[in-house]
């Protein structure tokens, strides 16, 4: 393990180092403080020793990661304006997932952020949580704040639905098409966790699902679900410009299409999943903070059953 810090961090460099263990995915962690770089802990080396990277590698991501972070870091808070729109509290957790690699920037204080990395996308939810963890300790025992659940991962069952849903819908698919995603949205939208669910095609919407008008849910509403539909369908269209900018910002950790962005306020979570086409995605949200991971869950799977269903049509 090797650490490249300044001075003033010693407690917390001591809580990430001590997250370097064999079970881990962390392979790098670094500090964020104001927009500035504040420390740094790898274990790239280990990457070499397997073989997995050249010898020349972790030199030169050591000098290229901080500046992807740190233009990660300004790309979260523009996030976190567009998304005030939403009332649903800060931007606590971003994961940015590539076919080489995920980031993970989480929100210790306000402009203060714990980045986390991991070079194999198969262990991106263990990193994912690990690095949830470190930040709620890092708040705990470091700044005496306390928990925000990010991530959602306090409770991580998901539990079947008995019935389907009834969402409301609305969508200009060819009839058949549209029946199916109602269908297959009815099976996964959830009271307790996915709450929203739209298709976007060519960077369009073309079909939309959500339970905006439960009962258990207008506490989040009142009265201003057709608002909210229409703030995420903008949102949605958005992201034209703004996935472009966040792979720009990181280009010198992957160049890489972005494989899923989650973007985690203190109320609930957005997940952008791409399908095959060009512009073609599902956007999905929930309110509901303990319900975050299941949410995402169950988007992953309706995820693979509409690349199905488009690759078949």
């Amino acid at each position: 393990m090797e650490a490249h810090a300044q001075t003033g961090y010693e407690e917390i460099i001591d809580l990430c180092g001590g997250r370097f263990d064999d079970d881990s995915a962390f392979e790098y962690l670094a500090y964020f403080d104001g927009g500035f770089y504040d420390f740094a802990i790898d274990v790239l080396r280990r990457r070499v020793e397997f073989g997995l990277l050249d010898d020349d590698s972790p030199a030169v991501r050591r000098e290229d990661y901080p500046s992807a972070l740190r233009q990660l870091c300004i790309k979260v808070e523009e996030f976190d304006r567009a998304m005030s729109v939403f009332d649903s509290g800060e931007l606590l957790r971003t994961v940015v997932e590539f076919d080489d690699g995920v980031t993970h920037l989480g929100r210790v204080r306000p402009r203060e952020y714990l980045a986390a990395i991991t070079l194999d996308r198969g262990r991106a939810d263990q990193l994912d949580e690990g690095a949830s963890t470190l930040v709620t300790t890092i708040r705990r025992e470091v700044y005496g704040l306390g928990d925000e659940d990010p991530g959602g991962y306090a409770d991580t069952r998901v539990r079947p639905l008995a019935q389907p849903s009834s969402p409301r819908h609305t969508g200009d698919l060819p009839a058949a098409l549209y029946t199916e995603m109602l269908r297959l949205c009815s099976w996964q939208l959830a009271v307790g966790d996915l709450h929203y669910v739209a298709l976007f095609q060519n960077w369009s919407p073309a079909f939309a699902a959500d339970l905006f008008d439960t009962a258990a849910l207008q506490k989040w509403f009142r009265g201003r679900q057709d608002r909210r539909r229409k703030q995420y369908e903008d949102f949605g269209r958005g992201l034209r410009s703004d996935l472009p900018q966040l792979a720009h910002a990181l280009r010198l950790f992957s160049v890489r299409p972005i494989r899923r962005l989650v973007l985690d306020v203190q109320e609930g979570a957005l997940y952008y999943y791409p399908l095959a086409g060009e512009g073609d995605f599902l956007l999905g949200m929930t309110y509901h903070q303990p319900g975050v991971y299941q949410a995402e869950l169950r988007l992953r799977e309706l995820a693979g059953q509409v690349r199905a269903l488009l690759s078949a049509g």
